[in-house]
């Protein structure tokens, strides 16, 4: 046992001495010392002469190689933003321009002419809105689709619609509504009689009774007429009156509002009838048809 003991601690020794002497790995090489280089204040560089261009001038004069070598050298450091090439036309190499500011200056307003020509050639090709125009009214409706298919034939896509709109009116000359049918009959005689021949009975609605002598455009004729009737002894009045019906508009989407023509559309009942373009209606004041 102690033959064994001694064994066991003799081998501990000899690896102990084997891994610290023999197996230790080489020692890493000294770090290399690089030279940098030795930083100067502004206030430790020396002073420039003021007549270095006159001494370059004296210089160069007295030895041609050494001038056109120091031009070469100033074209290429005056180059723009610091890069090889020529100084700026007009400018000292090296001292009216150290750092290409003309150049820099002209490539900027070029590049700024090249984004302003870009931005109105956009504006060039961007397409005029379109506006949507009403022709009307129409008292017919085959009248309103004659008009449809000419602005068809013309590449328009034109829409049909109806809506309630003024079909006439003017002053309505008029005597008042009378208490039975019977005195209304008796007024008129008595009316025609005395030359006037256009005298009806109105047979419905809130002037039932009443006795009609026309409907004028012209407020002077309408008053003539009234006059006349007071003479042979009846009240007759004037009133404004506007008469309403169906009409038909044709609605169209265009860049121009000078191509349509309101007054090349021809109407089968042309007298009293005008037609107009206006501004189309919004999407909730009249379905289309």
């Amino acid at each position: 046992m102690k033959l064994l003991f001694l064994s066991l601690l003799l081998a501990n020794v000899l690896i102990f001495v084997w891994t610290r002497w023999f197996d230790a790995p080489p020692a890493p090489p000294p770090a290399s010392r690089v030279a940098a280089p030795t930083l100067m204040l502004a206030s430790e560089l020396p002073p420039v002469a003021s007549n270095s261009v006159a001494d370059f001038a004296e210089g160069a004069a007295a030895d041609p190689l050494v001038a056109a070598d120091a031009v070469d050298q100033s074209d290429m450091i005056t180059g723009p933003a610091g890069v090889g090439g020529p100084a700026p036309e007009g400018t000292t190499p090296g001292i009216d321009d150290p750092i290409g500011i003309a150049d820099s200056t002209k490539d900027s307003q070029e590049a700024t002419a090249g984004e302003e020509t870009l931005r109105v050639a956009d504006v060039a090709d961007v397409p005029a809105p379109l506006a949507c125009l009403s022709l009307g009214p129409f008292r017919n409706q085959s009248d309103a689709e004659n008009a449809t298919a000419r602005l068809q034939t013309e590449g328009l896509a034109p829409r049909q619609r109806s809506a309630e709109g003024v079909v006439g009116g003017g002053y309505w000359v008029h005597l008042p509504p009378y208490p039975t049918r019977a005195d209304a009959r008796r007024a008129v005689a008595e009316i025609n009689e005395n030359g006037v021949p256009d005298a009806y009975i109105v047979r419905t609605g809130e002037d039932i009774n009443a006795i009609a002598l026309g409907l004028l455009t012209e407020l002077d004729r309408a008053e003539r007429l009234a006059t006349e009737v007071r003479s042979i002894g009846f009240d007759a009045q004037i009133a404004e009156r506007i008469l309403t019906d169906t009409v038909f508009w044709v609605d169209v989407d265009v860049d121009d509002p000078t191509l349509i023509d309101p007054g090349s559309f021809q109407l089968s009942s042309p007298r009293g009838a005008r037609l107009r373009l206006e501004s189309c209606p919004g999407p909730d004041e009249v379905p289309l048809d």
